[in-house]
């Protein structure tokens, strides 16, 4: 290797022993030091060969690929400068913006690049001036970078933000991390703390969710060194804000990192008197207590959001806090209260107004309500609108091409279709969701997802895999601090221990289904918990749980009838219907299920209709 950098020529032993030595094999480092040696003066041509001129002096050959770089570097010093401003601007850099920092004349600017090129230290694409540089490895750079003093490196920096916002607006505009790079390293904070601002909501946008976390904790830590002030209280305010959104995508809404950048920004907001950010804060403080399963304090912070928006009349405010009381209410069983909020939700949304909300707020209020509007109205009978609203918010999501709201219409459409008894429908809806969930990398909507879809995967015959994708669901919610909906899940967790014919473990996640729910409020699954108990307790012993069984089914029955549940109440009646039919009170058994099943007036083709139309022909 050294033979062929040297075209071909030999060099003297001692001098090879020192580079093997020095470079310990590593290939980069020989190519380097062999350079570094060749353009010194220590050598010599002579018959074809290459000796020394003297004896080899002690430190004549650099020990590190640092010292190396650097010592090549020095000796092309007319062109180091230009080396060093590209190491200023980066790894890669153009011709362009070169020649706009550099303060050399053209033809010495192109003499300097020839000599770089010459030496292999920087590699060129393209024609100049449209010819774009590469430092051959980023120790190169490095070193080039490292030759400059503290204070010509803050000059450089912010030359080059100057020059990109002067000279190249569009670049600016698209990589607003770049200035804020420069304007940092520059030591110019008031105005890397506006870059990183942009960039973080820039990244948010595109969903680049990691980027923007990093983007706008980096304009945070600036922040820390600035004192006090009503302008510095105003900057963390909007970074605060704007952090929340990406840390609910990335972590989830009841995480520490996300509940901590919500409170601060209401702390914030109560301290500046600033009502321009304090909706988003409001939503931040109620999706944490929502999904820590806070019902009862959620409801409460929801109808205090919903009344300062009235109060300030801020038609975005009122949107969203009537979708955040919506979902709550369902949550806590509600459900014709719930339903006339998210109706409102749908007929106050504009298209044209409230289309960035999704950016706001995390999600567009319009799709999630559409989404839990589904939830609402199978539950309270109406499957066919329920299957119609569900497929409406994933179309309006897929067009507003936002990730976080796409991952929030696909995660909950599978359960509307699991409610109405559609298992090829839930099948498809699932993996779409696991599908869109894994590549966003969405850890709370992939959680959801892959519940339900444990829950198809036993369905189908998978029971052990289908467990196992369950339990990697449940533990993926508690991950993101989650205890939203679990009644709802272990109730799914027990449907799938019934087919593992694991039925006492069944009865134990139920039990704690009851348990959590009397503990957080969220009733909305509170009568099929108690109708699945029933079921289990006669499937352990038929004779012995009948009684038990019975209160259970009608305990199920008041609880549905009382929320208005309808699509409940038909299934706790058509499980008490039965088993009233195997104690011979047939009778009983037709005028309670004909009652439910007539006041319906669609979804005749779903599961739970058809199954109560047969057991009435039965028992007729």
């Amino acid at each position: 290797m050294v033979e062929s950098i040297a075209g071909g020529r030999s060099l003297p032993a001692e001098v090879l022993d020192q580079i093997a030595i020095k470079t310990d094999g590593v290939p980069l480092f020989i190519e380097e030091l062999t350079k570094t040696i060749l353009e010194s003066d220590l050598l010599v041509a002579r018959n074809g060969s290459l000796v020394l001129r003297g004896p080899l002096p002690p430190f004549a050959i650099p020990s590190t690929l640092q010292d190396s770089l650097m010592a090549r570097l020095d000796r092309l010093a007319p062109v180091k400068e230009v080396a060093q401003i590209g190491a200023v601007i980066g790894r890669e850099f153009s011709h362009q913006l070169l020649a706009a920092v550099s303060p050399l004349p053209q033809s010495e600017l192109e003499d300097s690049l020839d000599q770089l090129l010459k030496s292999e230290l920087v590699f060129r694409r393209g024609i100049p001036p449209h010819a774009t540089y590469v430092f051959k490895h980023a120790l190169v750079q490095d070193a080039a970078y490292a030759t400059l003093l503290r204070s010509r490196k803050q000059q450089l920096h912010a030359r080059v933000a100057q020059v990109l916002r002067e000279h190249f607006p569009a670049q600016a505009e698209a990589e607003p991390e770049v200035l804020a790079a420069h304007y940092t390293k520059a030591g110019l904070t008031d105005e890397a703390i506006a870059y990183w601002l942009l960039a973080g909501r820039w990244a948010t946008e595109r969903s680049a969710n990691v980027e923007a976390i990093s983007h706008l904790t980096a304009g945070l830590e600036l922040l820390e060194g600035q004192p006090a002030s009503p302008e510095r209280a105003k900057r963390e305010l909007m970074l605060q804000i704007s952090l929340a959104v990406p840390l609910t995508a990335a972590k989830g809404y009841a995480a520490p990192e996300t509940a901590r950048a919500y409170t601060r920004a209401r702390e914030l907001c109560g301290a500046l008197g600033d009502t321009s950010q304090l909706f988003p804060a409001m939503y931040g403080e109620w999706v944490y207590h929502m999904v820590k399963a806070h019902q009862r304090k959620a409801r409460r912070v929801a109808q205090e959001f919903l009344r300062v928006a009235e109060q300030h009349r801020a038609p975005d405010g009122i949107v969203v806090a009537h979708r955040s009381l919506g979902l709550t209410l369902l949550n806590l069983g509600q459900l014709s209260a719930a339903r006339e909020q998210m109706v409102q939700v749908v007929a106050l949304y504009d298209p044209e107004a409230h289309r960035s909300l999704a950016f706001r707020y995390g999600q567009d209020p319009r799709a999630v309500g559409l989404s839990f509007l589904a939830w609402i109205e199978w539950l309270l009978g109406y499957p066919d609108v329920a299957l119609k609203h569900s497929q409406e918010a994933i179309a309006l999501a897929r067009d507003l091409a936002h990730a976080t709201t796409t991952a929030y219409a696909l995660s909950v459409a599978p359960y509307v279709h699991h409610f109405c008894g559609d298992l090829a429908g839930t099948h498809k809806a699932a993996k779409a969701a696991v599908v869109f969930c894994e590549e966003e990398r969405n850890p709370f909507w992939l959680a959801m997802a892959r519940v339900i879809w444990g829950w198809v995967l036993a369905e189908e015959g998978e029971v052990e895999r289908g467990l196992a994708e369950l339990r990697s669901g449940l533990d993926g919610w508690r991950e993101t601090d989650s205890a939203w909906l679990l009644p709802c899940y272990h109730a799914l967790f027990a449907q799938v221990l019934v087919k593992a014919d694991r039925s006492e473990q069944a009865l134990e996640a139920l039990d704690q289904a009851l348990a959590t729910m009397r503990e957080t409020g969220e009733r909305l699954y509170e009568s099929e918990l108690h109708r699945l108990r029933g079921e289990l307790l006669l499937r352990l012993s038929p004779q012995q749980n009948g009684g038990r069984a019975e209160m259970e089914y009608l305990k199920a029955l008041e609880i549905a009838r009382n929320q208005a549940a309808a699509s409940l109440e038909l299934r706790a009646g058509t499980s008490l219907a039965r088993l009233w039919r195997d104690q011979d009170k047939c009778s009983e058994a037709r005028d309670l299920l004909a009652a439910v099943y007539r006041r319906f007036t669609e979804g005749f083709g779903t599961e739970d209709l058809a199954r109560a139309k047969a057991l009435l022909h039965a028992l007729h």
